[in-house]
């Protein structure tokens, strides 16, 4: 059995609705045929232990993984990442898309931690990262892409 979580930390992922496990199934099938050719070392974290980031990763996809974090907690597991990274490697965040009034969009599911798109950005450069991109990867999984500052 694994150790509990810290603070901040989550335990395992909430068991998720059979048409949410297919969406993110899809999105990383869709991410595996999106990511440049040569990016072999990719690591898909499902878990926010920091200790579990192994080194040399030319990409680490986050998958659902920082909606259920603090910033924090999530700071902390990205700058793990960003010390593992191969040069000119990528963090890849997938989270759940949600509309949440009019045309403004947030990403994590109703039940975890919403982020707008800036929350987002203050979050990634705080761990050392700059927004590279962003957008869907199916109708309710969407990618944030962030590479480290030089």
């Amino acid at each position: 059995m694994g150790r509990p979580p810290g603070p901040g930390l989550p335990g395992p992922a909430p068991a998720d609705e059979p048409a949410q496990d297919r969406a993110l199934q899809e999105a990383l099938e869709h991410l595996d045929r999106a990511l440049p050719a040569g990016w072999e070392r990719r690591v898909v974290l499902t878990g926010a232990d920091p200790a579990l980031v192994a080194g040399g990763a030319d990409a680490y996809v986050l998958a659902r993984v920082v909606e259920r974090c603090d910033d924090d907690a999530a700071a902390t597991l990205l700058r793990a990442c960003r010390r593992g990274l191969r040069p000119p490697g990528r963090v890849i965040l997938l989270e759940a898309a949600v509309r949440v009034r009019g045309d403004t969009v947030a990403l994590g599911s109703p039940v975890t931690r919403q982020r707008t798109l800036g929350e987002y950005g203050a979050l990634l450069c705080r761990a050392g990262f700059a927004l590279s991109g962003v957008g869907a990867l199916t109708y309710s999984v969407s990618f944030v892409e962030a590479h480290p500052y030089a």
